[in-house]
This record gives structure tokens, C-alpha cells and sequence, in this order.
């Protein structure tokens, strides 16, 4: 990856989040000029740079409409990738209203400050699906979403179009599925599984039929980077192309722990889609190859929970 992004100027939103910790990294690696914005104090992991490189932070509510065009407007970008939010699905139902002034009129307010911006890149979900019709899940598959976390990505997705086609904004759209790993928030599955094999030395899950497409997040900003890389104003899914149920991935979780590790099923009715699993094609089609598999993904994830 060294040298691939050398001298690129980029600004990533959401840096401080799960993915924009990630992928700010491995643009730094990469040899770009790192611009991290978020609203949230830079993570220690992105404060030191052994190579030397300088990642300029500037803390941003991308709420405020003249802080984001004096941030973003005054200069040139090669890249700007979009991904703060607030991307927890309970905490948009939970406050819609701030659900919607950041996804929706903050994806607003970067495009509307963007024209200096070669390529805007925008991470949506797979939640603008809804219930599937059809799986694996192509690009071109309804979006069906209608929770208000789905409805925030549908909107902005949406203006991400229209910038692209009345103001020459190129836009990319790439629609994650579960990604998983280091540093991600306790609420969701894995990192809440692990953390209860690793405290209670007992497993609970709320159900074990749903089927989920897991991808490490290494090989999400792998995919990430390749469609940046790619251009053009295409849609693009991002996950494993693989299915697993719940029931097995606690299963795997727990050899991974402690092999007698109890695991309890508590039945109760499914949220969401019983089933979400990718069509990856697209994104197969630029070169693009699962690079760390879910086994050994959980193994990192577990290990880094430990120390």
C-alpha cells in the first residue's frame, strides 16, 4: 500500500469513527496528505505517525453550515470521503431530528461546499434495502429501507445524485454491509458477543436464525480504496458476498474463547431482515478479493478485546 496515495490531498469526515479510523490510517500509510474531520477529539491511534507524516485535524460539526464551507470550500481535494454519522439504526429512532441534521443536512452542507472536490465518496448502508426481495442483494435492488436510520442514508444517497447531476459533483456511493473489527462500538454483534465471552464467560443472543454478511474492516477499506480508485458515479455493495447465521457466528466466537463457553438462545423476534448478504460482483469486477476471512477476523477482533 506504501506510496499509492503519495502527495493525494484528502479529507475524510467521521475519522474518529469505527471505518474513519481505518481507512485515515491507511490513507496515512498510503502517503496522502490527511485532513481528518469529525466532531468527536482525535483517537490516539491516528495521533503518531511513524513514518513522519502529518495528519492536519480539524474538529467539525458538520451541523453548522458555515464551518463546513470555510473548511472544506477554501481548498482543493483529490478526494473527500464522507462517512460521519451517526450510524447507529436505535440511536436515529431514538432522536430522528438529530438523526436527520447530520446525516442528511450535513451530507447537505460538504456537498453543497464540495465544488473543489475531484471525487466525493460517500458510505451509505445496506439498510437502504429493507427487507430483501431477492439474495444475494445487487446494486440494483429496490431500496426498501423505511426505519429512520435507512431513511437518513436513502435521503442522502439521493442528494449525492442530484449534486452529481445538476452541479458536477462525482459522487460514489458504496453501501456497507456489517463490517467488523478493532475499535468498534460495544452494541454492535460482535464486539458484543466477544465482550460477553470475554466478561461473563457466557453467551446470550437474542436470536439464531437471522443471516448476516460479516467483512473485516481491513477488506472494507481494501474495498473502499479500490472503488475510489476506480471513480465514476456508480453504487457499490460492500460486505463478504458470504451469509452466516447468528447462532454459528456466537459459535465461532466462543472457540475462539473458551470452547465450554455456555450459549443461550433467548428466541426473541427478530429485528430487521432476517437475512442481508451481499451481491459483491461490482466490486469483484475492479479487482477487489477478501483479504483477511471472517475466522481469522474474529481472532483479531478477539485478541485486540483482550488487551
Amino acid at each position: 500500500m506504501t506510496g499509492e496515495f503519495d502527495g493525494k490531498r484528502i479529507l475524510v469526515t467521521g475519522a474518529s469513527g469505527f471505518v474513519g479510523r481505518h481507512l485515515t490510517r491507511r490513507l496515512l500509510d498510503g502517503g496522502a496528505i490527511v485532513t481528518a474531520v469529525d466532531v468527536l477529539p482525535l483517537p490516539e491511534s491516528l495521533r503518531s505517525d511513524e513514518s513522519g507524516r502529518a495528519l492536519e485535524y480539524r474538529q467539525l460539526d458538520i451541523r453548522e453550515e458555515s464551518a463546513v464551507s470555510a473548511a472544506v470550500g477554501s481548498e482543493r481535494w483529490d478526494l473527500l470521503f464522507h462517512l460521519a454519522a451517526i450510524a447507529s439504526p436505535r440511536a436515529c429512532a431514538k432522536d430522528f431530528a438529530s438523526a436527520y441534521k447530520v446525516n442528511v443536512q450535513g451530507t447537505f452542507h460538504l456537498l453543497q461546499a464540495s465544488s473543489n472536490v475531484a471525487r466525493f465518496v460517500f458510505l451509505s448502508s445496506s439498510a437502504v434495502y429493507g427487507a430483501p426481495e431477492r439474495i444475494p442483494i445487487d446494486e440494483d435492488h429496490p431500496r426498501g429501507g423505511k426505519d429512520p436510520y435507512a431513511m437518513t442514508k436513502i435521503l442522502a444517497e439521493d442528494l449525492c445524485r442530484t449534486y452529481a447531476s445538476n452541479y458536477q459533483r462525482p459522487c460514489t456511493i458504496i453501501r456497507n454491509f456489517n463490517s467488523f473489527g478493532p475499535y468498534q462500538e460495544a452494541e454492535y454483534v460482535i464486539p458484543s458477543i466477544i465482550r460477553q465471552g470475554l466478561t461473563k464467560h457466557e453467551i446470550e443472543i437474542w436470536n439464531s436464525e437471522p443471516v448476516r454478511d460479516f467483512s473485516y474492516v481491513a477488506n472494507t477499506v481494501d474495498a473502499i480504496l479500490q472503488i475510489a480508485r476506480a471513480g465514476g458515479e456508480s453504487v457499490y455493495n460492500v460486505g463478504s458476498g458470504v451469509g452466516v447465521r447468528i447462532g454459528d457466528l456466537a459459535t465461532m466466537i466462543a472457540s475462539k474463547i473458551d470452547r465450554a463457553m455456555p450459549i443461550r438462545d433467548l428466541r426473541k423476534e427478530v429485528l430487521g431482515s432476517p437475512k442481508l448478504v451481499a451481491n459483491v460482483d461490482r466490486l469483484r469486477g475492479l479487482g477487489w478479493s477478501e483479504r483477511v476471512p471472517l475466522s481469522p477476523g474474529i481472532e483479531r477482533t478477539v485478541e485486540w478485546f483482550r488487551q
